[in-house]
């Protein structure tokens, strides 16, 4: 889905955690960076950071789908919101099955609710300034980091196109 963006300007990192699969040979196929990192996500994270180069730093992960024009609405708020230093994108799930449908709902009572939805998309100059992703955190790191951006007093904006998280079949094994 970043390959297919409207937005032309599109640097993908890849940073792995020691996959076993197929990712590592896909991810240097498809992103113009792969690195592999642990143990955490918040590390992975602050690596891919490290390793980009433009001025706004997007989050995403491996079972997230973006619509195409995500990229594009965020820079547009970038640019006509001076102010705005971190973007919220409304996120949709789906996947098979009983348990699955349980989390499409949950996440659906969410859109909407700024002190639950937490922002993805950074100006990086911000997200240097309020500290990046707490590398001791293995829960809950997205709200961390929002948190630290509201009480940097910087604004939060959201665009309207959204992310599609796949569930996959969750079960309670």
């Amino acid at each position: 889905s970043l390959r297919h963006q409207t937005h032309p300007e599109v640097e993908i990192i890849v940073v792995d955690n020691g996959s076993s699969d197929d990712t590592p040979e896909l991810s240097r196929r498809m992103a113009h960076v792969f690195a592999d990192r642990g143990p955490e996500r918040s590390a992975q994270r602050n690596h891919g950071a490290e390793l980009a180069t433009g001025e706004i730093v997007l989050f995403i992960d491996s079972d997230m789908v973006l619509e195409p024009t995500v990229l594009a609405e965020i820079a547009t708020t970038f640019a006509a919101q001076p102010e705005t230093g971190a973007v919220i994108i409304p996120e949709r799930s789906f996947g098979v099955g009983f348990l699955a449908s349980c989390r499409v709902l949950e996440k659906s009572l969410y859109v909407g609710q700024d002190d639950v939805e937490a922002p993805r998309a950074f100006r990086r100059e911000l997200f240097d300034l309020v500290g990046r992703w707490d590398e001791t955190l293995t829960a809950a790191e997205d709200w961390d980091l929002s948190d630290r951006t509201r009480a940097a007093g910087v604004g939060i904006a959201r665009v309207s196109s959204w992310i599609w998280h796949d569930e996959g079949e969750i079960s309670l094994r």
